[in-house]
């Protein structure tokens, strides 16, 4: 509530927020990481890499972005209203079409990547259910994750690509190439051709707000994210005004947009034989916080980004601005 009475009496106060998040890839193992403890791990259909299994993909981050925007949109109007609860769960289910990451035409011909997202809430408070609703109503209408999700955020791409010689390492899998399988990714995308619902699978993350510090895991921490499809993983959340010692709904929301793109450009690059010796990928924009804190209700909560993506490898200037653009076709985080 003081923030946002600093806010009002501050026109300009949290208007131009800067966003830099920044994802980098091990080109040991395929994982890509980011800030505060982020990772991603290779996509889990083609089993592309030995890493575990239960470490959150690409995928897991858009159940995430859509759950842990949304607690957090939803519990600061609540405290605004000078509402309750005991306890708070947004638990979200989505469907994903992965095609387009594994077949260029299916991206070209205009594949969905995602669709039938759902979101539960689990309240206990002595709040009415109209009241409720109506506090629903307004978080959809200031959660950053709207915006994201209904194509509202464009981006502008670019590649700064340094040629170096990199030295062939003997792959722990054969046909392993920058931590990827490349033979199983191969198979998988030949199957896709042929039957694209077997890219389809179903994510879902449960994020839960404590309204008290009683978070056994991460007593420190306003909320927790645990994935009913990955069991025994679990991470730790800031709110946006936190004290940054574990990543907030913002952060986790942007870079797995970035680890998306990190893995679909080293994907494209990988399937032309190039060998990368580093890989980063970063998206910048400028955050309206006034609207998600409730102080605007008609501006939108960003402004157009870039991606920008740093590449040493052996590939020339040539072969990276045509991944570039394919990347663009193909990632599913554009979308």
């Amino acid at each position: 509530n003081g923030m946002v009475k600093k806010m009002k009496e501050s026109p300009g106060m949290g208007k131009d927020f800067p966003v830099n998040i920044k994802a980098t890839l091990d080109c040991a193992t395929g994982i890509v990481k980011g800030p505060a403890g982020l990772v991603s791990a290779p996509m889990p259909h083609t089993e592309m890499s030995t890493v575990d299994p239960k470490l959150p993909t690409p995928l897991s981050y858009c159940p995430i972005m859509a759950s842990s925007c949304f607690t957090i949109v939803f519990m600061l109007s609540a405290v605004q209203k000078k509402m309750q609860f005991d306890s708070y769960i947004a638990a979200v289910k989505t469907m994903s079409n992965m095609g387009l990451f594994y077949d260029k035409r299916l991206a070209e011909d205009g594949a969905i990547p995602w669709k039938e997202l759902k979101m539960d809430m689990i309240v206990k408070g002595s709040q009415k259910t109209e009241e409720l609703e109506e506090l629903s109503e307004y978080a959809h209408g200031h959660c950053p994750a709207s915006e994201l999700l209904t194509g509202q955020f464009g981006v502008t791409t670019s590649v700064k690509g340094t040629t170096v010689e990199v030295e062939a390492e003997p792959p722990t899998t054969p046909g392993c190439l920058n931590g990827y399988d490349m033979n199983k990714y191969k198979a998988f995308s030949l199957k896709v051709a042929k039957d694209k619902s077997i890219a389809e699978t179903q994510h879902t993350a449960n994020c839960r707000h404590y309204c008290e510090t009683d978070c056994v895991e991460y007593p420190d921490a306003a909320m927790q994210l645990s994935f009913p499809d990955k069991a025994g993983i679990a991470i730790a959340m800031d709110p946006p005004i936190g004290k940054g010692k574990y990543p907030n709904p913002v952060a986790a929301c942007f870079f797995g947009a970035a680890s998306f793109y990190a893995h679909t450009f080293a994907i494209r690059l990988s399937v032309r034989g190039v060998r990368i010796q580093s890989l980063s990928v970063t998206i910048s924009t400028k955050m309206n916080k006034r609207k998600m804190m409730g102080v605007e209700d008609d501006s939108k909560i960003f402004d157009s980004g870039t991606i920008e993506v740093e590449v040493e490898s052996n590939a020339s200037s040539d072969v990276l601005e045509e991944v570039r653009k394919e990347t663009d076709i193909m990632c599913p985080a554009i979308y």
